[in-house]
């Protein structure tokens, strides 16, 4: 049996050293350890929940997301032994403790072989099982770590285009990943926010937490608020078990809240709250949870003008207003195109890939009214018709002719590349070479690119 005489309450400035995850499931038949399990974790300030059966760890494991289980070798319905296998492969961050009344190392070979990280035999003093969860937290923290690095590792780097506006938009969003201060990205449909969005977490200090995505156009209401803050069972008609919301799992993350300006009025006051207060209840909950999150907004709407509608609170409006940056559509960076497009390209899988002149000239001309989204799936469509081969107009299916450019500084191809070349050689203070190299092409091609144009850029060697 545990210790009673063990559960002693160590201070908050101890809890917020050893509590590097929070969610501990504890998997044990006796009753009676239950209640000393929960008593003695929920003294060190975890969240705990618990079931007694291998058939009930299933639903658990859904509803509570747990980073941690402790888990009872024996139970009324069969080994434990075979859920290790499962709770690995569903999860390969979880920490597994495994607990046995039998000290027998072909078992305990046995569960770590199966991916157990520890085990412990009956009676469980309860100061040791402090001494298992702070490795465990170590070795979860190491898992979430080596999750992430392959992730970034993996994940595409983002267009940062040449001119003044797309170097500006990078400042900012350098500025934004340094700090922990609430973000408002605003800007046109398919302008790229959720994309920096995901960039500024990153590469943030919250880089090994969760980024949670929500779109509040999706929906509304009670499911809105459902996915927000999570429910019990019970708390409607569909919620048959408890529910951890978005604002519970990206603790220790970001939570990315797309198109905020649709969400309903109601939520909008009990999303305030919980940005103050970073606590919230779970829909029919009356236990007061914490969630340590990073906000991160987005929207295509006039935010002002929706509170002067009394669309949008007021005091939400400015709590999110902290750090705004404007995403600049990109029919304003039109010099910037055909990096853009060679970019996407080579995302695609075809960094070879060939756009024709007279292709190049009308992606440079079009207004773009889906922005970087729209080229997208253009040249998606155009790589499969072009079978390889160079991209023709006749493979642009995707453009709308009727909104092609009415006014254009740049109405040529030409007049466009000698745009683009300025605009990098100034980036490059005037050098040449440094920005043949930028430009991926020779020295000599650039001399002569620029005397076509009697072009009369300063340089230096």
């Amino acid at each position: 049996m545990a210790e009673p005489g063990d559960e002693r309450p160590i201070g908050e400035a101890a809890v917020a050293g050893l509590c590097r995850f929070r969610r501990v499931l504890v998997v044990e038949d006796d009753a009676g350890m239950r209640k000393v399990y929960v008593r003695y974790l929920r003294s060190l300030g975890y969240e705990v929940e618990v079931c007694g059966t291998r058939a009930e760890v299933k639903g658990k494991m859904a509803a509570f997301d747990p980073e941690v289980v402790i888990l009872d070798l024996m139970l009324p319905d069969g080994s434990s032994l075979e859920l290790i296998d499962g709770l690995r492969a569903a999860d390969s961050e979880l920490a597994i403790v495994v607990v046995t009344a039998v000290n027998d190392v072909q078992v305990a070979v046995a569960a770590m072989q199966r991916g157990a990280d520890h085990y412990m035999v009956k009676p469980v003093r309860l100061q040791d099982l402090r001494v298992v969860l702070e490795k465990a937290s170590e070795i979860h923290g190491l898992r979430r770590t080596r999750t992430v690095f392959h992730r970034q590792a993996e994940k595409r780097e983002i267009f940062f285009g040449v001119s003044e506006k797309w170097r500006e938009l990078r400042r900012q969003v350098e500025m934004a990943a340094d700090s922990d201060s609430v973000v408002l990205l605003l800007g046109e449909t398919g302008a790229g926010k959720g994309v920096l969005a995901r960039w500024i977490h990153d590469h943030s200090r919250r880089a090994s937490g969760h980024f949670v995505e929500l779109n509040c156009a999706a929906l509304h209401g009670e499911l809105l608020a459902s996915e927000l803050f999570g429910h019990v069972r019970g708390a409607f008609t569909t919620a048959v078990r408890d529910k951890p919301g978005l604002i519970e799992v990206a603790s220790g993350g970001s939570l990315f809240l797309d198109e905020i300006g649709s969400m309903d009025l109601p939520l909008q006051a009990q999303l305030l709250n919980v940005i103050e207060e970073k606590q919230f209840r779970r829909v029919g909950d009356t236990r007061l949870r914490t969630s340590d999150f990073r906000l991160i907004c987005a929207t295509n709407r006039d935010l002002q003008a929706l509170v002067a509608e009394r669309k949008f609170r007021e005091d939400l409006y400015f709590r999110i207003n902290v750090f705004p940056i404007r995403v600049p559509c990109l029919r304003d960076m039109r010099s910037d195109i055909p990096a853009l497009c060679r970019h996407l390209l080579s995302q695609l899988g075809s960094p070879d890939g060939e756009l024709d002149p007279e292709s190049l000239n009308r992606l440079c001309n079009y207004d773009w009214p889906g922005n970087i989204r729209e080229v997208r799936n253009v040249l998606e469509r155009a790589l499969l018709l072009s079978r390889g081969g160079p991209i023709k107009p006749e493979h642009l299916l995707g453009l709308r002719r009727g909104e092609e450019a009415v006014s254009r500084k740049a109405t040529t191809l030409r007049a466009l590349e000698q745009e683009y070349i300025h605009s990098v050689i100034r980036q490059c203070n005037g050098n040449l070479s440094a920005a043949a190299r930028m430009l991926g092409i020779s020295r000599a091609t650039l001399y002569r690119r620029l005397r076509s144009s009697r072009g009369k850029g300063q340089a230096q060697g």
